[in-house]
Protein backbone atom coordinates (compact mmCIF):
# COMPACT_ATOMS: atom_id res chain seq x y z
CA UNK A 1 0.00 0.00 0.00
CA UNK A 2 3.44 2.07 0.46
CA UNK A 3 6.35 2.58 -1.07
CA UNK A 4 7.89 1.43 2.41
CA UNK A 5 5.46 -1.33 2.68
CA UNK A 6 7.33 -2.37 -0.26
CA UNK A 7 10.60 -1.26 0.31
CA UNK A 8 10.28 -3.62 3.34
CA UNK A 9 9.03 -6.91 1.45
CA UNK A 10 11.64 -6.20 -1.88
CA UNK A 11 14.46 -6.48 1.26
CA UNK A 12 13.61 -9.79 2.13
CA UNK A 13 12.28 -11.56 -0.92
CA UNK A 14 15.42 -11.59 -3.56
CA UNK A 15 12.56 -12.94 -6.57
CA UNK A 16 11.24 -9.92 -6.28
CA UNK A 17 14.00 -8.00 -6.27
CA UNK A 18 14.45 -9.90 -9.67
CA UNK A 19 11.41 -9.50 -11.10
CA UNK A 20 11.86 -5.43 -10.69
CA UNK A 21 15.47 -5.24 -12.12
CA UNK A 22 13.72 -7.16 -15.02
CA UNK A 23 10.91 -4.64 -15.36
CA UNK A 24 13.35 -2.31 -16.30
CA UNK A 25 15.04 -3.69 -19.24
CA UNK A 26 13.48 -3.15 -22.51
CA UNK A 27 13.15 -6.19 -24.74
CA UNK A 28 11.09 -5.63 -27.41
CA UNK A 29 12.32 -7.30 -31.08
CA UNK A 30 11.36 -9.38 -34.04
CA UNK A 31 12.98 -11.21 -36.58
CA UNK A 32 14.06 -9.12 -39.75
CA UNK A 33 13.06 -6.13 -38.09
CA UNK A 34 12.90 -3.40 -40.18
CA UNK A 35 13.22 -5.52 -43.63
CA UNK A 36 14.36 -2.74 -45.87
CA UNK A 37 17.49 -2.04 -43.07
CA UNK A 38 18.08 -5.93 -43.13
CA UNK A 39 18.19 -5.68 -47.32
CA UNK A 40 20.76 -3.03 -46.86
CA UNK A 41 23.14 -4.87 -44.70
CA UNK A 42 23.37 -7.78 -47.40
CA UNK A 43 25.81 -6.24 -49.17
CA UNK A 44 28.32 -5.56 -45.70
CA UNK A 45 27.96 -9.36 -45.36
CA UNK A 46 29.28 -9.63 -48.85
CA UNK A 47 32.23 -6.92 -48.12
CA UNK A 48 33.08 -8.94 -44.72
CA UNK A 49 33.28 -12.01 -46.69
CA UNK A 50 35.86 -10.72 -48.68
CA UNK A 51 37.57 -8.88 -46.19
CA UNK A 52 38.65 -12.35 -44.38
CA UNK A 53 39.48 -14.55 -47.43
CA UNK A 54 41.27 -17.36 -46.96
CA UNK A 55 41.38 -16.87 -42.93
CA UNK A 56 37.83 -17.63 -43.72
CA UNK A 57 36.54 -16.39 -39.82
CA UNK A 58 33.72 -14.40 -39.19
CA UNK A 59 33.09 -12.67 -35.67
CA UNK A 60 29.46 -10.34 -35.16
CA UNK A 61 28.93 -8.98 -31.74
CA UNK A 62 24.97 -8.33 -31.08
CA UNK A 63 24.40 -6.85 -27.71
CA UNK A 64 21.16 -6.03 -26.12
CA UNK A 65 20.15 -9.10 -27.91
CA UNK A 66 16.47 -9.92 -26.04
CA UNK A 67 15.41 -12.86 -26.62
CA UNK A 68 17.53 -13.67 -29.61
CA UNK A 69 15.34 -13.00 -32.52
CA UNK A 70 17.98 -10.18 -34.20
CA UNK A 71 20.75 -12.79 -33.62
CA UNK A 72 18.95 -15.50 -35.33
CA UNK A 73 18.34 -12.83 -38.04
CA UNK A 74 21.75 -12.28 -38.70
CA UNK A 75 22.91 -15.92 -38.84
CA UNK A 76 20.23 -16.60 -41.32
CA UNK A 77 20.76 -13.82 -43.83
CA UNK A 78 25.07 -14.93 -43.27
CA UNK A 79 23.68 -18.68 -44.24
CA UNK A 80 22.35 -17.42 -47.38
CA UNK A 81 25.41 -15.39 -48.49
CA UNK A 82 27.55 -18.70 -48.22
CA UNK A 83 25.63 -21.10 -48.93
CA UNK A 84 26.96 -24.67 -48.77
CA UNK A 85 30.38 -22.86 -48.30
CA UNK A 86 29.44 -21.93 -44.67
CA UNK A 87 30.85 -25.24 -43.33
CA UNK A 88 33.95 -24.02 -44.50
CA UNK A 89 34.16 -21.01 -41.84
CA UNK A 90 34.08 -20.29 -38.61
CA UNK A 91 31.40 -18.48 -37.75
CA UNK A 92 30.79 -16.76 -34.44
CA UNK A 93 27.88 -14.99 -33.35
CA UNK A 94 28.41 -13.21 -29.71
CA UNK A 95 24.54 -12.45 -28.65
CA UNK A 96 24.55 -10.69 -24.90
CA UNK A 97 22.11 -8.89 -22.90
CA UNK A 98 21.59 -8.18 -18.74
CA UNK A 99 18.83 -10.49 -18.65
CA UNK A 100 19.52 -13.95 -18.48
CA UNK A 101 15.81 -15.34 -18.64
CA UNK A 102 15.89 -13.33 -22.11
CA UNK A 103 18.68 -15.20 -22.91
CA UNK A 104 17.99 -18.69 -21.55
CA UNK A 105 14.88 -17.86 -23.71
CA UNK A 106 17.12 -17.32 -26.76
CA UNK A 107 19.53 -20.33 -26.33
CA UNK A 108 16.29 -22.57 -26.49
CA UNK A 109 15.14 -20.95 -29.60
CA UNK A 110 11.70 -21.63 -29.48
CA UNK A 111 9.44 -19.32 -30.97
CA UNK A 112 5.26 -18.57 -31.29
CA UNK A 113 3.81 -19.13 -34.97
CA UNK A 114 2.91 -15.12 -34.29
CA UNK A 115 6.83 -14.32 -33.98
CA UNK A 116 7.44 -15.95 -36.89
CA UNK A 117 4.17 -14.87 -39.36
CA UNK A 118 6.01 -12.06 -41.13
CA UNK A 119 9.06 -14.77 -41.88
CA UNK A 120 8.80 -15.90 -45.86
CA UNK A 121 7.75 -19.89 -45.78
CA UNK A 122 10.81 -21.29 -48.02
CA UNK A 123 12.44 -19.11 -44.68
CA UNK A 124 10.98 -20.86 -42.10
CA UNK A 125 10.98 -24.69 -43.78
CA UNK A 126 15.06 -24.13 -44.34
CA UNK A 127 16.05 -22.76 -41.09
CA UNK A 128 13.44 -23.73 -38.53
CA UNK A 129 11.46 -27.07 -37.32
CA UNK A 130 8.00 -26.99 -35.89
CA UNK A 131 7.40 -27.91 -31.87
CA UNK A 132 3.75 -28.78 -31.49
CA UNK A 133 2.52 -25.02 -32.22
CA UNK A 134 5.58 -23.21 -31.83
CA UNK A 135 8.85 -23.05 -34.31
CA UNK A 136 12.50 -24.21 -33.53
CA UNK A 137 15.08 -22.59 -34.75
CA UNK A 138 17.20 -25.70 -36.43
CA UNK A 139 20.40 -27.02 -34.35
CA UNK A 140 23.37 -26.04 -36.98
CA UNK A 141 21.66 -22.31 -36.90
CA UNK A 142 21.85 -22.57 -32.82
CA UNK A 143 25.32 -23.30 -32.84
CA UNK A 144 26.97 -20.68 -34.83
CA UNK A 145 25.27 -18.16 -31.56
CA UNK A 146 27.11 -18.13 -28.10
CA UNK A 147 24.89 -16.16 -25.40
CA UNK A 148 26.56 -14.61 -22.79
CA UNK A 149 25.31 -11.74 -20.06
CA UNK A 150 27.57 -8.95 -20.34
CA UNK A 151 26.83 -5.50 -19.07
CA UNK A 152 27.52 -2.70 -22.13
CA UNK A 153 28.32 -0.25 -19.42
CA UNK A 154 30.82 -1.90 -17.30
CA UNK A 155 32.12 -5.21 -19.39
CA UNK A 156 34.67 -5.35 -21.78
CA UNK A 157 34.29 -5.49 -25.78
CA UNK A 158 34.87 -8.42 -27.57
CA UNK A 159 37.91 -8.10 -29.89
CA UNK A 160 38.36 -8.06 -33.60
CA UNK A 161 34.76 -8.27 -34.83
CA UNK A 162 33.58 -7.41 -38.22
CA UNK A 163 30.22 -6.27 -37.14
CA UNK A 164 28.81 -5.08 -34.10
CA UNK A 165 24.74 -4.56 -34.48
CA UNK A 166 23.72 -2.81 -31.83
CA UNK A 167 20.18 -1.46 -32.54
CA UNK A 168 17.63 -0.04 -30.59
CA UNK A 169 19.00 0.46 -26.85
CA UNK A 170 21.76 3.68 -27.33
CA UNK A 171 18.07 5.67 -27.70
CA UNK A 172 17.46 4.86 -23.59
CA UNK A 173 21.13 6.57 -22.41
CA UNK A 174 22.24 9.89 -22.15
CA UNK A 175 24.39 11.19 -24.72
CA UNK A 176 27.91 10.70 -22.06
CA UNK A 177 26.84 6.95 -22.17
CA UNK A 178 26.41 6.82 -25.87
CA UNK A 179 29.81 8.03 -26.66
CA UNK A 180 31.15 5.98 -24.35
CA UNK A 181 29.80 2.48 -25.67
CA UNK A 182 30.10 3.85 -29.29
CA UNK A 183 34.30 3.72 -28.24
CA UNK A 184 33.72 0.40 -27.16
CA UNK A 185 32.33 -0.50 -30.57
CA UNK A 186 35.24 1.25 -32.63
CA UNK A 187 37.73 -0.82 -30.07
CA UNK A 188 35.65 -3.54 -30.83
CA UNK A 189 36.14 -3.85 -34.10
CA UNK A 190 39.02 -4.80 -36.78
CA UNK A 191 39.85 -2.34 -39.27
CA UNK A 192 36.68 -1.53 -41.85
CA UNK A 193 34.91 -3.01 -39.60
CA UNK A 194 30.90 -2.55 -39.30
CA UNK A 195 28.24 -1.03 -36.57
CA UNK A 196 24.47 -1.41 -37.73
CA UNK A 197 22.32 0.70 -35.35
CA UNK A 198 18.57 0.48 -35.00
CA UNK A 199 16.57 3.48 -37.50
CA UNK A 200 15.91 5.75 -34.49
CA UNK A 201 20.02 6.33 -33.24
CA UNK A 202 22.68 7.79 -35.01
CA UNK A 203 26.10 8.43 -34.35
CA UNK A 204 26.89 11.53 -31.71
CA UNK A 205 28.74 14.07 -33.18
CA UNK A 206 31.54 13.50 -30.93
CA UNK A 207 31.59 9.88 -32.12
CA UNK A 208 31.73 11.10 -36.42
CA UNK A 209 35.80 11.36 -35.90
CA UNK A 210 35.34 7.38 -35.28
CA UNK A 211 32.98 6.39 -37.73
CA UNK A 212 32.01 6.67 -41.57
CA UNK A 213 28.07 6.80 -42.28
CA UNK A 214 27.71 4.64 -45.80
CA UNK A 215 23.95 4.39 -45.08
CA UNK A 216 22.76 6.90 -43.20
CA UNK A 217 18.84 6.08 -44.01
CA UNK A 218 19.54 2.43 -42.53
CA UNK A 219 22.15 3.33 -39.82
CA UNK A 220 25.26 1.79 -41.31
CA UNK A 221 28.74 2.86 -40.25
CA UNK A 222 31.92 1.46 -40.95
CA UNK A 223 35.04 2.09 -38.46
CA UNK A 224 37.54 5.10 -39.22
CA UNK A 225 40.81 4.18 -38.58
Amino acid sequence: DSLKDYYDYAAENTEELKTLSTSFLVSVTEFFRDKTSFDALFPVLTDIIEQVGEKRSIRIWVPACATGEEVYSIAMLLSEQLGSAINDYSIKIFATDLNPASLEFARQGIYSSASVANIEPETLEKYFYEVGDDYRIKKWVRDLCMFATHDLTKDPAFLRVNLVSCRNILIYLETALQEKIINSFHYSLMTNGYLFLGKSEAITRESEKLFEALDKSHRIYRRKS
